[in-house]
C-alpha cells in the first residue's frame, strides 16, 4: 500500500453547508438584497435542498476513516497473499492451515451493535423523530388517529451491505410464543371476568371498565370478528361466566389466536417476511401487523442508514400509559435489556414536574447510567415558539447578540428601496429573533434538567443528555417539495447535534474494533506464517516442557481457579445472613402492610383495593375517598423496605468478588511467571528465544485482555442482579411476580367479616405464616440469590476455559516452532518457498496499514 492510498482510507473533510457555520450569523439590509438579487431564498421559495451526508460528524479517528476502503484494503492485502500460496496439495497440514488463517482474515466483521430504545408518551412525535435520523420521511407511520400510531414494538436493524441512502427495507413480523399468548389471554379472561362477572365489580370504576374494554378489544381481534358475523357469535357465546370458569373461552380464544397467526403464511419460527419493500409500501405491511397487533411480538425493519452503519440497533416502542399490565411488563423487559435509552418528551414542564416521566428518567439512569440516557424533548419549534409580539418586544428591549444586531439592522431596513424586499427582510429579521429565543430556551431546559438529575450521583462526572430538537423542521430541510424555507435553520433544530451524539457514543468501540482486527489478527496470520518457516532443533528439552506445561501446569491451574471461583465467587452471600436479621425485616414487613391502610383522613378498608389486590398491587382510582385518583404500587413500598438491606447485599457481594477475582488473577500470575522463568532461564541462547519473546507477548496481552472481559463481566452481573432485585415498575418483575399469588389469594377472601380477614391473610402469607416456601423475605431472598447464581456460573465456566485454551494455543505454537522429523517432500519445500517470497511484501503492507490505524491514547 503506498502513501496515497493510505491517505485514501481516510474521509475528506466536509465543510458545513452554506448559513450552518454560524447559525447566529445576521445580514444586513444590504446583504440580504444581494441575496435576493442572486435567487438565494430567505424566507420564501424552495430554497436548497438539504444533504445529511453533508453533517458534521463526531471528532474522532474512526469517522475520518474512510471504513468501506479500509475493509477492502484489507480483503484486497490478505487475498494476494492468499493467491500466492495456491497451486499444492492440502496433505500439507501447516500451508493448509496457514491459508485458512488468512481467509478467516479477510472479513473485519462489526462488534456486536448497541441497542437504542425510545420510549415517550403518545404523540410526542417518536415516529418524527425516527423520520429525521434516518432521513427518511416514510420509514415510520405518524398519523396516529387519536391513538397510538406504535402499536407492538418496532426493530430497526443494519441490512448488510444495504447502501446508507436507500430507501427499500427487508421486512419481518415477529409473533409472540405460544406460552406467552397463552398467558397474555389468561390475564385478560380474567379482567374481563373481574369486571363483568366478579363479586367486587364496580360499573363505574373506570379502570376497571378499561381493562375490560381492552380485553374485550384483545378477543375481537382473536376471533376475527370484523366482518364475520359466525365468529362474532361464537365469541358472545364464550363470553358467558361458565364458559370463562370452564376454561373454555381460554381454549378456544388461543386456537382462534394460532389459527390467525397460521393463516396469515407465518413459518415455522413465527415470522412473516418482505422483501425489498420501499417506503411508500411500508404502510401496507404494517397494515398486516396492525390487523394483528397484540400477538406481534417485534416488526423488524432491515435496511441502510448513517446511524446503523456505525453500529447502533433501534427499538421503537408504543407510547406510554397503557393499562395492560401485560403489555407494561413487555415493553419495560426490553427497556432493561437494552444500551442506551431514548426518552422522548414534547412538553418542557414534563421533565420538571411530571411525575410519569420522571419516574421513566429515573429508571433509565439506574438501568444504564447517565452516559447512556438521553432526553429529547422534540416539538422545540412549537413549545418553545414565541409570537411576533415577543420577538418585537426582544429586539427592542434586549442587550444581547443577536437581538442588538437585530435592532441594528431593523432600523436601517428603511434604506431598502424595493418594498417587497423590505416586507421579507423584516421577516427574516423576526425569524432570526424567534430563533434566537428558542435557541435560548432550549438551552436554559438542558442546563435545567441536566441540574435535576445530576443530584442522582453528586461524584459522577457524567450528566444526563438533553436534546431540545425539532424533527419536524429538519423534515421540512430535506423535502424537495416544500413551499417555503423552513423557519428554523438546519442547525437550529438540533437534529444534526443529537445525530453526532448517537454517532459518538459507536466510535471507540468500533475502533477498537478495526484496530485489534488490523494489529493482532492480521499479525497473529504474519506471525502464522513465520512459524511454518522457523524451525529450531530441539536440544533443550523444549517438547518435554510443552508436554509438562499442556498435561501437568495447565490442568492444575484450571483446577485451582475453579477451586477458587466456586469457594470465594460461589455459593452467593445471603442477603439476611443472620436470623434476627430476617425477622427484623419481616416487622418492617408488617409495618407496611399496617400503612396500606392508614391515610391522612383515618384508616381505609383492605376492601377498598380488592380489584387493585386482583392486578397485582398497582392501584389507580381507588374508591377510598383519600386515594381518589392517585396511583400506587404496593410492591414498591414493599421493595423499598427491603432496599437498604439488599444496597449493603450488592456492596458486600462487590467486594466479595473483588477479593476473589483478586486471589484468581494472583494465581494465574504465579503460573505465568513459572513457565516464564522456566523457558527463560535455560542455557540456552538461540533464536528459538527470540520467538519464544514474541509469543510470549502476545498471550500476556491476550491473558490480560480476557482478564480484563472477567472482571468488567463479574460488575455487570452484580448491576445486573441489584436491577433484578430492585426493579418494581410492572408485573414482570420480581416483587411483583412474588406477589401477585398472594394477592389473588387475599382477594379471595369474602363474606363477613372479609374487611379483617383480607388485613390477616396479608400478614399471614408474608409474614407470620408464610406462603409456597416461607414468607416473602425468604422468597425474595432466594429468588436473588437464584439470579445472581444464574448470571455467574456462565461467566465464570467462560472465563476459565478462555485462560486454558489461551494457554494450550500457546503450547501449540511452541511446538510448531520445533523441527518436524519427518522430511519435506518437494511440493511442501515449493510452497514454503513460496510462502518465504511473499511474506515479506504481505508483512511490509500490513506495517502500513497498521501506521494508518494507530493505538490511541486512553
Amino acid at each position: 500500500m503506498s502513501g496515497d492510498q493510505n491517505d485514501s482510507l481516510f474521509v475528506p473533510e466536509v465543510s458545513p453547508p452554506p448559513g450552518e457555520m454560524d447559525v447566529g450569523a445576521v445580514l444586513s439590509p444590504q446583504e440580504f438584497e444581494v441575496s435576493c438579487h442572486h435567487d438565494i431564498a430567505i424566507t420564501a421559495g424552495t430554497g436548497e435542498v438539504h444533504n445529511p451526508a453533508q453533517e458534521p460528524v463526531p471528532d474522532h479517528p474512526y469517522f475520518r476513516l474512510d471504513v468501506p476502503s479500509l475493509h477492502t484494503e484489507v480483503d484486497t492485502v490478505l487475498r494476494d497473499f492468499w493467491i500466492k500460496l495456491q497451486g499444492f496439495q492440502d496433505d500439507d497440514a501447516e500451508m493448509a492451515n496457514q491459508r485458512e488463517v488468512i481467509q478467516q482474515g479477510r472479513e473485519i466483521g462489526t462488534p456486536k451493535p448497541l441497542v437504542v430504545t425510545t420510549v415517550g408518551p403518545a404523540g410526542v412525535g417518536k415516529s418524527f423523530l425516527y423520520k429525521a435520523l434516518f432521513n427518511r420521511p416514510n420509514i415510520a407511520k405518524s398519523s396516529a388517529e387519536g391513538r397510538s400510531c406504535t402499536l407492538y414494538p418496532t426493530k430497526i436493524v443494519l441490512q448488510p451491505d444495504a447502501p446508507g441512502d436507500t430507501t427499500s427495507s427487508d421486512l419481518d413480523i415477529e409473533f409472540f410464543d405460544a406460552a406467552t399468548i397463552t398467558n397474555m389471554t389468561g390475564n385478560h379472561i380474567r379482567r374481563y371476568h373481574e369486571y363483568h362477572f366478579g363479586t367486587d365489580n364496580d360499573q363505574v370504576d373506570d379502570e376497571s371498565r378499561r381493562y375490560a374494554s381492552t380485553a374485550k378489544e384483545f378477543f375481537d381481534v382473536a376471533f376475527d370478528k370484523t366482518g364475520n358475523s359466525e365468529s362474532a357469535a361464537r365469541l358472545q357465546f364464550l363470553l358467558t361466566v361458565e364458559m370463562i370458569r370452564s376454561g373454555d373461552l381460554l381454549s378456544a380464544c388461543v386456537d382462534a389466536i394460532e389459527q390467525r397467526i397460521s393463516s396469515a403464511g407465518t413459518t415455522q419460527n413465527r415470522k412473516l417476511s418482505y422483501l425489498q419493500v420501499e417506503d411508500s409500501e411500508l404502510d401496507q405491511i404494517r397494515s398486516v401487523a396492525d390487523g394483528l397487533a397484540p400477538f406481534v411480538d417485534f416488526f423488524v425493519i432491515k435496511t441502510g442508514a448513517a446511524v446503523l452503519e456505525a453500529g447502533l440497533t433501534f427499538i421503537d416502542l408504543p407510547g406510554l400509559r397503557d393499562i395492560n399490565q401485560d403489555r407494561i411488563a413487555r415493553a419495560n423487559a426490553i427497556r432493561r435489556d437494552v444500551d442506551i435509552e431514548l426518552i422522548i418528551c414534547d412538553r418542557p414542564e414534563r421533565g420538571l414536574e411530571d411525575s410519569d416521566l420522571d419516574a421513566l428518567i429515573r429508571q433509565s439512569i439506574r438501568a444504564h447510567g447517565f452516559n447512556n440516557t438521553i432526553l429529547v424533548y422534540n416539538k422545540v419549534d412549537t413549545i418553545f415558539m414565541s409570537g411576533v409580539q415577543d420577538a418585537n418586544d426582544r429586539i427592542r428591549d434586549s442587550t444581547a447578540e443577536p437581538y442588538t444586531t437585530i435592532r441594528t439592522f431593523n432600523a436601517q431596513a428603511n434604506s431598502l428601496q424595493d418594498a417587497t424586499v423590505k416586507r421579507s427582510y423584516l421577516m427574516y429579521l423576526q425569524d432570526k429573533a424567534l430563533n434566537a429565543m428558542i435557541r435560548e430556551r432550549a438551552d436554559s431546559l438542558r442546563d435545567n434538567i441536566a441540574a435535576k438529575y445530576a443530584a442522582l450521583d453528586p461524584e459522577s462526572p457524567n450528566n444526563i443528555a438533553v436534546f431540545a430538537i425539532s424533527a419536524a423542521q429538519y423534515l421540512e430541510w430535506i423535502d424537495p417539495s416544500r413551499l417555503r424555507t423552513p423557519v428554523m435553520s438546519v442547525s437550529d433544530t438540533r437534529v444534526p447535534e443529537l445525530k453526532r451524539h448517537l454517532l459518538s457514543l459507536t466510535g471507540a468501540r468500533n475502533y477498537e474494533h478495526i484496530w485489534h482486527h488490523v494489529h493482532l489478527v492480521m499479525a497473529e496470520i504474519a506471525d502464522s506464517g513465520t512459524r511454518v518457516l522457523e524451525k529450531f532443533e530441539d536440544e533443550y528439552g523444549y517438547s518435554a516442557f510443552c508436554e509438562q506445561l499442556a498435561k501437568v501446569q495447565i490442568p492444575m491451574l484450571y483446577t485451582d481457579l475453579k477451586q477458587l471461583a466456586n469457594t470465594l465467587l460461589l455459593p452467593s452471600l445471603r442477603i439476611w445472613p443472620y436470623q434476627r436479621d430476617a425477622e427484623q425485616q419481616l416487622e418492617l414487613v408488617q409495618d407496611v402492610i399496617t400503612e396500606w391502610q392508614q391515610t391522612t383522613n383515618g384508616p381505609v378498608l383492605v376492601a377498598s383495593f380488592n380489584k387493585a389486590l386482583r392486578d397485582y398491587g398497582f392501584i389507580a382510582n381507588s374508591r377510598a375517598r383519600a386515594l381518589q385518583g392517585l396511583r400506587i404500587n404496593w410492591n414498591q413500598t414493599l421493595q423499598e423496605c427491603m432496599g437498604p438491606t439488599v444496597e449493603i447485599f450488592i456492596q458486600n457481594t462487590s467486594a466479595r468478588f473483588a477479593t476473589g477475582w483478586k486471589q484468581m488473577s494472583s494465581r494465574i500470575d504465579d503460573c505465568m511467571n513459572d513457565v516464564f522463568a522456566a523457558l527463560e532461564n535455560s542455557a540456552d541462547q538461540t533464536p528459538f528465544k527470540a520467538s519464544f519473546h514474541r509469543e510470549w507477548r502476545k498471550l500476556e496481552h491476550a491473558i490480560f485482555t480476557k482478564s480484563g472481559s472477567f472482571e468488567f463481566q463479574l460488575h455487570r452481573v452484580v448491576r445486573a442482579t441489584h436491577r433484578f432485585a430492585t426493579t418494581e415498575e410492572d408485573v414482570g418483575c420480581l416483587v411483583a411476580s412474588l406477589m401477585a399469588p398472594v394477592y389473588c389469594k387475599v382477594a379471595r377472601q369474602t363474606g363477613v367479616g372479609k374487611y379483617s380477614r383480607q388485613v390477616a391473610a396479608l400478614d399471614r402469607y408474608l409474614v407470620t405464616g408464610g406462603w409456597n416456601g416461607g414468607t416473602i423475605v425468604d422468597r425474595y431472598e432466594e429468588a436473588v440469590v437464584a439470579d445472581l447464581e444464574r448470571r455467574l456460573k456462565p461467566v465464570i465456566h467462560w472465563f476459565l476455559n478462555e485462560i486454558k485454551a489461551e494457554l494450550l494455543n500457546f503450547v501449540r505454537v511452541m511446538e510448531e516452532l520445533l523441527v518436524d522429523d519427518q522430511q519435506l517432500s518437494v511440493g511442501q519445500r515449493e510452497s514454503r518457498r513460496r510462502l518465504r517470497e511473499a511474506l515479506p511484501v504481505y508483512q511490509e503492507r500490513l506495517r502500513r496499514l497498521q501506521e494508518a490505524i494507530p493505538r490511541l491514547e486512553e
